[in-house]
């Protein structure tokens, strides 16, 4: 694998601010989005692009014009230095293709995401931001784990947002979650309160794996540990944790995870309609 580029202090996710005038949009749309729930439009029938089995609720955390992330090709690094040495580190890799399986070269990720408490950066893009795939629709972004949050009988799983678009956007953008459960049981999902208005996305739970050495001998969140056998995986990891101590950050990867995402080609009146 090639080595990343010499980075600076400011290439780990910088505490970019957010104009005033973002701000008061992304009010307005979080308004919108909690009067009217964009899971009742899942349900639409002219949305095509909402039928995909990999499509989930954008919600209302979402802040547009996110700057870059990316430090090499079809890698990115969302956290900051700080959060990487006080929080569980996650390397999530994505690959990215159409309906048939094959790979979406360069597709653009928006990624967003609460911290380990479960809250979210609304003053500046902390744990947002953008970055594409490689020519083979891969991808591995570095972050933090997100935490869970919501109502005490109805907590969300901790969970990433995603809006994937290809580049020559002959597919719909997709938005969606990747969800990272206590010991991969995709039945916390229906605990989530928002499935009362949209069925779980058992599908988008992340099939996670653990470091114990990464967090003082132990399983985070119970997730099973990273087979030895898996050497492919072994080396991505130990390849970002040299790249972590190359740039002086006190952290290794804790848990990661593989997920494959697909996006829906457009037609019909949705096409027609740009949705």
């Amino acid at each position: 694998m090639s080595a990343l580029p010499v980075l600076d202090k400011l290439s780990f996710a910088p505490h970019t601010g957010i104009s005033l005038l973002t701000r008061v949009l992304v009010l307005l749309r979080s308004v919108y989005h909690r009067v009217i729930p964009d899971s009742l439009l899942l349900r639409h029938p002219f949305l095509e692009s909402k039928k995909s089995e990999w499509v989930d609720i954008e919600g209302p955390f979402y802040i547009p014009s996110a700057p870059s992330r990316q430090v090499a090709v079809g890698k990115a690094i969302l956290s900051t230095r700080k959060e990487l040495e006080e929080k569980p580190a996650l390397l999530l890799s994505l690959s990215i293709k159409d309906n048939k399986g094959d790979p979406i070269p360069y597709a653009e990720l928006d990624w967003w995401q609460a911290d380990s408490k479960g809250e979210y950066y609304f003053s500046s893009y902390v744990l947002r931001g953008k970055f594409r795939t490689n020519a083979n629709g891969y991808a591995e972004a570095l972050s933090v784990i997100p935490g869970e949050y919501g109502p005490e009988e109805g907590r969300r799983p901790g969970h990433v947002h995603l809006k994937i678009r290809d580049p020559k956007r002959r597919f719909y953008t997709l938005t969606t979650q990747v969800y990272i459960c206590h010991a991969n049981d995709k039945q916390e999902m229906y605990r989530d309160f928002m499935h009362e208005l949209r069925r779980p996305r058992l599908n988008l739970v992340l099939n996670a794996w653990s470091i114990p050495s990464a967090s003082y001998g132990e399983q985070y969140m119970d997730i099973p540990r990273l087979a030895g056998e898996d050497m492919e995986t072994m080396q991505k990891v130990a390849w970002w944790n040299s790249t972590l101590v190359s740039q002086g950050v006190d952290a290794k990867i804790v848990v990661g995870g593989h997920m494959e995402l697909r996006l829906t080609p457009r037609r019909g009146i949705s096409g027609f309609f740009g949705l």
